[in-house]
């Protein structure tokens, strides 16, 4: 993946230092661009391996993006990729599947004369119930309130249902000797009769919940309709010609999960923000539009990821599969904290005019020993799994060295993979295979959050 190995390589010599909303300070340009010609195969880093629990983590992940779902009850079960940013019952202040899948329609008192917005006559609309039920679990002891609720209910309950305590505070009545929790159950999907959902709640807390005992009341809340679009499914139809007012060959198969709104005062707003597909002959093409692109841990599985798309894509509409490309709009390199960072503010002159007439894997390697030798620690100490041992090939939160590595590094011959999938709705991380792939050692880098 040459393409690859020039973005970091550009960044290293022509970047600026810069800080962040992580405090870990990074090298970052302006405007990457690159495109891959995919073909039959598939461009997944071979200099670095990334076929472990990486691999399976994307896959997972891209099921996920794919189903349109917003928490990551079912997500984390393989994969903690995006743990940090979820609340303590799973739930995502930005999630790219739901807005891909289910992206919100503004309701009719919201629309501004003149506007075009589609209704339930549109294929690609689907409408949806937030019904809302207060649930109250009750038990002989504090921890039966709390474990019953946020435990087996949280965990056991079914993916259309979002359950979110609405006091974090166990209650306690004196007159009946019972402590209680309280929390909410909204429905995300188009389940709307209140007896289902109850049975839905009831069904989770059943089997063995000993040594509690408990019992449980609801307060019911709605419901009250809206509609959500279908992005995805719009693409698919169209490329299959399901679509009665654009062809294949449209200009408008575009996908976004950014909400202006949502992504103002959200942790983490989509890093990549903006996609489309476009035919050209036989072949399908995608180019992914992304704000903020960290090269070493991002950036990579960004890649691997969107051409899987391009490749379910292509799968589904019987078209060839084509090019991508890939635009970053801040493309950066994290280079450490405190100390670690402010020595590559005052050193990146002479980084750069090494980098530059480096020439061979030997060059790299020595600019990647004069950082390990001269640069101080970071301040701030890393996580244990992120303690740095360049002999192991763990870097921590100063990416450069580990890249340096991988410059140094020939890359083998591209893997392929294998998809087999009928429907956008029935995905699994099952359905794709990657095949023939071989690769370097792995390279352990520090996540910055």
């Amino acid at each position: 993946m040459h393409a690859y190995l020039d973005l970091v390589e550009d960044v290293l010599t022509n970047g600026q230092y810069k800080e962040n909303r992580t405090a870990v300070d990074t090298i970052s340009t302006f405007s990457q661009q690159y495109e891959i010609d995919v073909g039959d195969t598939y461009p997944l880093l071979t200099t670095k391996q990334m076929d472990t629990f990486r691999w399976d983590s994307m896959r997972r992940e891209l099921e996920w993006y794919l189903s349109g779902a917003h928490h990551i009850r079912e997500l984390t079960k393989d994969t903690g990729i995006w743990d940090a940013w979820a609340d303590d019952n799973g739930n995502l202040e930005t999630a790219y599947g739901r807005f891909w899948r289910r992206f919100p329609v503004p309701d009719d008192e919201a629309h501004l004369p003149g506007e075009a917005w589609p209704g339930t006559d549109c294929p690609w609309v689907k409408k949806e119930h937030p019904l809302k039920i207060t649930y109250r679990v009750s038990g002989d002891t504090e921890d039966a309130a709390r474990n019953l609720a946020k435990t087996r209910l949280l965990k056991q309950c079914p993916d259309d249902l979002t359950l979110f305590p609405t006091n974090e505070a166990v209650e306690y009545d004196a007159d009946q000797d019972l402590y209680t929790f309280e929390f909410l159950v909204s429905v995300q999907g188009t389940a709307t009769e209140t007896q289902e959902v109850h049975q839905q709640v009831r069904a989770a807390l059943s089997g063995d919940v000993e040594p509690y005992s408990y019992k449980l009341e609801k307060t019911v809340h709605g419901p009250r309709s809206y509609l959500v679009y279908d992005q995805l499914g719009y693409i698919v139809d169209t490329l299959n010609g399901d679509n009665p007012n654009r062809s294949a060959n449209s200009r408008r198969l575009m996908v976004t999960p950014w909400n202006p709104g949502n992504a103002g005062v959200s942790k983490l707003p989509p890093c990549h923000a903006f996609w489309g597909v476009n035919v050209q002959g036989d072949s399908l093409n995608l180019h992914l539009t992304q704000r903020s692109g960290d090269i070493a841990l991002g950036v990579p599985f960004n890649i691997a990821a969107y051409t899987a798309i391009l490749k379910i894509l292509a799968d589904l509409t019987d078209f060839k599969v084509g090019t991508i490309s890939h635009t970053i709009m801040d493309a950066h390199l994290y280079c450490g904290e405190g100390d670690r960072g402010a020595w590559y503010a005052d050193n990146l002159p002479e980084l750069q005019e090494r980098v530059q007439a480096a020439e061979n894997a030997e060059d790299y390697r020595e600019i990647r020993s004069w950082i390990l030798n001269d640069a101080p620690e970071d301040t701030v100490t890393p996580p244990a799994e992120d303690t740095v041992d360049a002999s192991e090939h763990i870097y921590g939160g100063d990416h450069i060295p580990g890249l340096l590595e991988q410059l140094a590094r020939d890359p083998y011959d591209k893997p392929t993979l294998a998809v087999d999938t009928t429907s956008l709705d029935e995905f699994t991380m099952d359905n794709i295979e990657l095949q023939n792939y071989e690769s370097h050692t792995g390279l352990k880098f520090g996540v910055a959050e």
